[in-house]
């Protein structure tokens, strides 16, 4: 009998053992799910990183946080909502700050800059309209958010979490006299873990106390910056006045800027349509040979990588190196000279062909064209094609209508038909007398479309090559057809594309100039520059703000 009952008792132990191990377990496993959510929060990376394992290494920001938790609940008992409310908004900051640094280390190859780069944030949202349309942008956007705000929730009930295991570890089994000891020493072992996890990891994401104290730094140091770049515009404006830039050599003859975007050194060395590129390469020849024109190429070493050319082009034009908004924006107010406004002073008429400009542009009132081209000025009838809308054989086809037979004309051609993210090829037409509005289009064959999104480029090698063949040819024939004979023509890229369309971690960009034989030779020799469409391969790039100085360097008589 009395084993009978004794058995009951010794179920019942078993049981309140079994209770007290999983409560003693408990904590730990929360603790090890905070932090794996935590760490991920932080360390995640764009583009997602094939190195997986890295997100999930230890992060001496979340370690800090659980050593503040531990230190707090040790001294104070307890945690407000407010507070986790609070440290939830900051983490989701955290991670859309990495995650817009990462978009600007990819596509532009340089960390964003908070203090400049906040304003040209809204610039995304436009760029995802005019490539996807307005339904699918604001899908995205939407999309964007709701992930945004559940990582909140999720980040404020992580913290939550993070208090009761902390506290349940911090009281468990200890006896009244000992619990200050025990809630010390918990915390002294949680700051010392925080200390020494950047020793854990050498290798582990970059910290955000270094992100933010780059980005302090900068800010602070944002009104000398300011003056040290004016004071060089001041003094790039003084020098190039004293230099000979009358272009008196030119005598008249028109002048053609011609930027293909994102023509990059990848599509000269691409290995795997070299045969295509070299096809391309040959038939441009052929047809600058028809018109007795010479042919000579460099390369330029551009300030941007994947992205912003409108740094490129206002480093070309005039020469001083732009690549961040601030660079720009202080130009823009300098007394700097660009190139439209010394062509204007040699009795030119300039037109300035941006055809992927879609709203209004004020910083053209520095550049001072006579006239303006912009993507309101195009009656084009035909398909939205990718980024830029026209094709740019039609906006070839349109300046050749409203400039025929003009002379004494320089003008700057900005082509985008090869502007990520390559969605679509147009056909190359040989009637030109056909395109018109360009309605043919809808029913022209030979368009290539394929499947690209802004955040998958890895298939992009193939249509980032077809778009740059496509503009070769169409340049190629619009210089043969339409461009009079003693033009000097300059066809160059702003900027490589993203790496996996370039496929190279080179920054250079090939430029050629192609005219008469006496303008041509005035570039040979100089900059890098070498008979025919072939840049010399050992060739030191020459920094895209020494272009200008060249041009009238070359083409101008010695004061």
């Amino acid at each position: 009998m009395s084993e009978l009952a004794a058995a009951p008792d010794q179920s019942l132990s078993s049981a309140r053992l079994r209770a007290l191990g999983g409560a003693r377990l408990w904590p730990w496993l929360t603790l090890a799910l905070v932090w794996l959510f935590l760490n991920l929060t932080v360390n995640a990376t764009f583009p997602a990183s094939t190195d997986f394992g890295a997100w999930l290494r230890p992060s001496w920001e979340v370690a800090l946080l659980f050593a503040g938790y531990a230190g707090w609940l040790s001294w104070r008992g307890g945690v407000s909502r407010t507070t986790h409310g609070a440290i939830a908004v900051v983490l989701v900051l955290v991670r859309l700050f990495r995650f817009v640094d990462g978009c600007y280390s990819y596509f532009f190859h340089r960390p964003f800059k908070l203090a400049v780069d906040l304003p040209l944030l809204p610039e995304s949202i436009r760029l995802l309209v005019t490539t996807d349309g307005l339904s699918m942008a604001l899908l995205q956007v939407g999309a964007g958010l709701v992930l945004l705000a559940a990582m909140g929730w999720l980040s404020f009930h992580a913290l939550c979490l993070l208090e009761r295991a902390l506290g349940s570890l911090l009281r468990a089994g200890q006896r009244p006299r000992r619990q200050p000891v025990s809630r010390a020493s918990l915390g002294v072992c949680m700051l010392v873990g925080a200390g020494a996890m950047p020793l854990v990891e050498a290798d582990a994401a970059p910290g955000l106390m270094q992100r933010l104290y780059t980005e302090t730094l900068f800010f602070v140091e944002y009104p000398e910056l300011r003056r040290g770049m004016l004071d060089h515009f001041r003094r790039v404006a003084t020098a190039r006045e004293q230099a000979p830039h009358g272009l008196e050599v030119l005598r008249g003859r028109n002048v053609s800027l011609i930027l293909i975007e994102s023509y990059g050194r990848g599509a000269l060395d691409s290995s795997t349509h070299q045969r295509e590129i070299d096809g391309a390469l040959t038939r441009l020849g052929e047809r600058l040979a028809e018109r007795r024109l010479g042919v000579a190429s460099a390369w330029l070493a551009p300030p941007t990588y994947g992205g912003g050319s409108w740094f490129a082009h206002a480093t070309l034009t005039t020469g001083v190196k732009v690549w961040l908004p601030l660079d720009y924006d202080l130009l823009l107010a300098s007394d700097v000279v660009p190139l439209s406004r010394f062509m204007q002073r040699a009795g030119y008429s300039t037109l300035n062909v941006m055809p992927g400009t879609t709203r209004a542009w004020p910083q053209g009132d520095f550049y001072g064209f006579d006239q303006n081209l912009y993507a309101k000025d195009f009656e084009y009838a035909g398909p939205w094609l990718s980024w830029g809308r026209f094709p740019d054989q039609y906006v070839l086809d349109h300046v050749r209508r409203c400039c025929a037979a003009r002379s004494g004309l320089y003008k700057e051609l900005k082509l985008v038909s090869s502007h990520v993210p390559w969605r679509a090829v147009p056909p190359l037409l040989d009637d030109w007398d056909s395109i018109r509005d360009g309605a043919i289009y809808h029913r022209a064959a030979g368009t290539r479309e394929y499947s690209m999104k802004w955040s998958n480029l890895k298939q992009a090698h193939d249509p980032y090559i077809a778009s740059i063949v496509y503009d070769l040819d169409v340049v190629g024939d619009y210089i043969r057809r339409f461009e009079t004979p003693d033009t000097l023509v300059f066809i160059l890229g702003d900027h490589q594309p993203v790496k996996e369309a370039s496929r190279s971690d080179a920054w250079d960009v090939p430029i050629h100039v192609a005219g008469p034989e006496d303008l041509v030779a005035r570039f040979q020799g100089n900059g890098g520059f070498g008979p025919g469409l072939r840049p010399p391969v050992d060739a030191k790039p020459l920094p895209m703000e020494q272009f200008l100085p060249l041009f009238l360097q070359s083409l101008s008589e010695p004061k």
